[in-house]
C-alpha cells in the first residue's frame, strides 16, 4: 500500500482511500488483540526452509 515510516507511527499515503485505512487498522487491532489474548501461549508462525535442489 506504500506506508512511510514516521519515527513513531506510519503515515499514510495521500492516493489511498480511507477504506483501505481502516482495513488496516482494523487488520493491526486483530493482530494485537490476539499477540495479547495469547501472551501466555506460543503464537508464533514460522515458515519451514524450503529445500535446496
Amino acid at each position: 500500500m506504500g506506508f512511510e515510516e514516521g519515527e513513531t507511527h506510519l503515515i499514510f499515503p495521500k492516493k489511498a482511500s480511507v477504506e483501505q485505512l481502516q482495513k488496516i487498522r482494523d487488520l493491526i487491532a486483530i493482530e494485537r488483540s490476539s499477540r495479547l489474548d495469547g501472551s501466555n501461549k506460543t503464537h508464533k508462525v514460522e515458515s519451514s526452509p524450503q529445500p535446496t535442489k
